[in-house]
């Protein structure tokens, strides 16, 4: 890809700096830098001979994180004013694009570079270790008593990074804002959200860092139910030292490679407030967890510890986006039932939580064009598998099917929703090839909740899979999005879809000079009638500020998502401040 062809000249400069410096590293661009290198040493008396190698070479990747595809070439071109060769190295998942500003293969360029992009402002940045096979020269020189070994110095500092700012070596504090407000109204109820976020960090290449943010969120929907509260961010303590990181505190992980799906995201705490509406990363909230990273040579481990459960933050009971419509007497995933509606009408709701958080590890491989990872994690389930209570399902079957028997039963709630404890282990990938990215998920899932056509509730293995592609048509500014996900169900008949497979995907077009993106995202499912889609058009502009207009359209059959949804079409209008 693009990108890959303009990471290997920001490495020739990068070499090519190292031959000016005179007494070069372990590596040299070109056989004349080597020669003359090794001619110094002969005339000091070694025998030096040059010998010319391809192979893999590790290095740290300094990135800039933007939120999207135009703020991304927004910090693309600041760094390329600040005389970086900087590319969009691809998706980050979680935040948006990665935009990379070099790469290194010494601490000390990677802390001047560093420092440098954070007295400009631009952040957050994120390291990241990977491998690239190169062609270079090498010398070897004799030993005394025979034999040789390889010359090996000090790396070569690269070109890109500039000297280090005055006061490099303290790291200031910086600050980030974010103001959001939209008001829709439609088929459904009219809403509104007000949210703002202040966050403060201080993250040095090494040592201890930290991070506090605050967010303020008010939501109001039509005569339905209004709420305000305070929640925490990203707030967390950090040290860092060599390959080794640990993170204490508020953080948002989510792992997996698909964009709108992930599927081994087992660990982040979704909010389904207002169900699809936004991204990816506005629907992640931060869990509070304790977390240890290692990295070296392109591998990456990673462990992550909930610190006690936090499931998925769901909407007030009422709300249109509410899994539980008690005025229908329907359950999200599952078809239309006459006795199980009149029992959602008539009984409460409630919820049991479990015991303890989940664990998870996570090690992957960033290799030259293909990433490869695995994660295994152990936790309950962050979504609440709605059923109905044990004892009013007995009394239900005892009575023939009488719902006042079964109601007068209830313990509680007539309806319960269940966190079941499960192993999830699964493998991804991601590659670059043709021009394109492609990503790819498999995922084994145990104890899946499901609901017999007794109305019991019981769980079930399960598989789910998914495979992606991006790519950037033409001079980048289209941008094509498409994935297809899959998941079965094992065991035996159910009432829940024993099978569902969509495609899954966003369309985005950048105009007048990167002042306007158009986009439209979709969910169109494949073995049943399901649709999702969400054009907007935003103008990029007034840069902090984003305008946008937009709508969401759902349809389907009942036991889908569109289909619960249907009836609650939105038109939106909004206005976001990031900076």
């Amino acid at each position: 890809m693009r990108a890959g062809r303009t990471g290997a000249a920001v490495l020739a400069a990068v070499l090519a700096a190292a031959a000016a410096e005179g007494r070069a590293g372990a590596w040299f661009p070109t056989r004349e830098a080597a020669e003359a290198e090794a001619a110094r040493l002969r005339a000091e008396g070694q025998a030096a001979r040059v010998e010319e190698v391809e192979g893999r070479v590790g290095l740290q990747r300094l990135e800039v994180l933007a939120p999207d595809y135009a703020a991304a070439r927004r910090v693309r071109a600041r760094l390329e004013a600040l005389g970086l060769g900087a590319w969009i190295a691809g998706r980050a998942l979680g935040r948006g694009y990665a935009v990379a500003a070099g790469e290194f293969a010494s601490a000390e360029a990677l802390a001047q570079a560093r420092a440098r992009l954070e007295a400009a402002g631009l952040g957050p940045l994120r390291v990241v270790a990977v491998q690239a096979r190169r062609r270079y020269f090498r010398i070897r020189r004799a030993e005394e008593g025979g034999g040789e070994v390889i010359l090996l110095g000090a790396a070569p500092p690269p070109a890109a990074a500039g000297p280090a700012p005055r006061g490099a070596a303290v790291v200031a504090p910086r600050r980030s804002a974010d103001l959001w407000l939209e008001a829709g109204g439609g088929d459904g109820p009219d809403q509104g959200l007000v949210r703002a976020g202040l966050a403060w960090a201080r993250e040095p290449s090494a040592g201890w860092g930290w991070r506090i943010e605050g967010r303020l969120r008010a939501a109001a929907e039509g005569p339905g139910p209004e709420e305000a509260e305070l929640e925490p961010g990203e707030s967390w303590l950090r040290w860092r030292g060599g390959p080794w990181r640990l993170t204490l505190g508020w953080q948002s992980v989510i792992w997996g490679r698909m964009d709108e799906s992930p599927l081994a995201d087992r660990l982040s705490v979704p909010d389904l407030r207002r169900f699809l509406l936004d991204d990816l990363a506005e629907r992640r909230l931060p869990v509070p967890a304790l977390r240890l990273e290692w990295a070296r040579g392109g591998w990456k481990a990673d462990l992550l510890a909930q610190l006690g459960f936090h499931g998925a933050e769901l909407p007030e009971a009422g709300s249109a986006w509410y899994p539980v419509d008690r005025v229908r007497g329907r359950i999200l995933g599952l078809p239309p039932d006459p006795v199980l509606a009149a029992l959602v009408q008539r009984g409460g709701v409630g919820e049991e939580t479990p015991d303890g958080g989940g664990i998870g590890l996570r090690l992957s491989r960033a290799g030259e064009g293909l990433d490869l990872g695995a994660t295994l994690v152990r936790g309950p389930e962050p979504l609440p598998y709605y059923g109905l209570d044990e004892p009013v399902r007995a009394a239900l079957l005892a009575s023939g099917g009488d719902v006042g028997a079964a109601l007068a039963a209830a313990r509680g709630p007539a309806l319960v929703g269940r966190h079941p404890r499960t192993w999830a282990a699964g493998v991804d990938f991601a590659r670059e090839a043709g021009g394109a990215t492609w990503r790819g998920e498999l995922l084994w899932l145990s104890d899946v909740a499901a609901t017999t056509p007794s109305l019991a509730v019981e769980t079930r293995t399960a598989w789910a899979w998914g495979v992606g592609v991006e790519l950037f048509p033409g001079d980048g500014d289209l941008r094509l999005e498409l994935q297809l996900l899959e998941r079965r169900l094992g065991g035996g008949a159910v009432l829940d879809r024993r099978r569902q497979r969509a495609l899954t995907g966003a369309v985005e077009a950048l105009a007048g000079h990167g002042r306007w993106r158009w986009r439209l995202r979709f969910v169109h499912g494949l073995d049943a009638d399901d649709r999702y889609l969400n054009p907007e058009v935003r103008y990029l502009g007034l840069e902090p500020h984003e305008l946008y207009l937009g709508a969401h359209l759902f349809s389907g059959d009942a036991d889908t998502a569109g289909g619960f949804h249907a009836g609650h079409d939105l038109a939106v209008l909004g206005w976001r401040l990031r900076y």
